[in-house]
């Protein structure tokens, strides 16, 4: 069976396998680009009387399929994923996202390779690093899955009526509590990710590494560091110095390297 076969078989089968109140959602191909090489085909699926749906990844269902998963068991999981993603939204009322007075305090920067999401860049405003572009994301808060945002696009700029310059100083600004950052050595890291893991380090450190960490205080879209001002300030004072900096993930930004 081919992908787009799956997809028709999906699609047709789907409504019996949601909750009543997604019976009569509104069910569609779609192609999500997304950055980091994330992008995928999937469905949308859009709940009767709403304007807000769920796009769905079919792509890692369809291999599940392909490698002797039951299809009955790979729709019950996209069925669970859909309704706990639905809920998630309905968690956060999405309504408000159209008003960007109620979102400019929730903005927060992400930084990713630019080559690499030279197309999705295309649509998302952005200001180029080097060879690396800074993005803006509303921060909607925890959820079970993990920290919830949304990408702003052009088409999202266009709807709130403001430039991409005051974007980015808006982003700025709300950095100061969106992203807080800690700068910490590679040693502490360790100790901590190990502390984590339930090990415990009975022997002392034999040498000091010359390295840090520089990123958010929830270990997420720490390379955004890299687009906020006093986070060079507040690197040399600590080091107490010049530095090099790795980007080495969008996540884990601004690995130093003692000069």
């Amino acid at each position: 069976m081919e992908f787009n076969e799956f997809r028709e078989k999906v699609k047709e089968a789907l409504p019996d396998f949601l909750t009543d109140n997604l019976r009569n959602a509104e069910i569609k191909d779609t192609a999500v680009n997304k950055l980091q090489g994330e992008s995928y085909s999937g469905i949308s699926v859009t709940p009767e009387g709403s304007r807000v749906g769920v796009s769905i990844n079919l792509e890692d269902a369809f291999l599940d399929y392909q490698t002797g998963s039951q299809f009955t068991a790979v729709m019950n999981g996209l069925a669970d994923n859909i309704v706990g993603t639905l809920g998630e939204q309905e968690q956060f009322n999405l309504g408000f996202l159209e008003d960007y007075r109620a979102v400019k305090d929730m903005l927060t920067v992400e930084v990713v390779g630019k080559d690499k999401n030279a197309e999705i860049l295309q649509s998302v405003p952005h200001q180029e690093l080097e060879d690396l572009a800074a993005v803006y994301r509303i921060a909607l808060g925890e959820t079970e899955n993990g920290n919830a945002t949304v990408l702003i696009t052009n088409k999202i700029l266009r709807n709130y009526g403001i430039t991409q310059d005051q974007l980015h100083q808006d982003a700025l600004d709300a950095a100061q509590h969106t992203m807080k950052y800690s700068i910490r050595s590679m040693d502490e890291v360790l100790r901590e990710m190990a502390q984590s893991m339930g090990i415990e380090q009975n022997q002392p450190v034999m040498f000091s590494s010359p390295l840090y960490v520089g990123t958010t205080d929830r270990d997420t879209f720490g390379a955004g560091v890299l687009a906020v001002p006093s986070f060079f300030e507040d690197a040399t004072e600590k080091l107490d110095g010049n530095f090099y900096v790795l980007p080495s993930s969008v996540h884990e930004s601004a690995t130093r390297f003692a000069a």
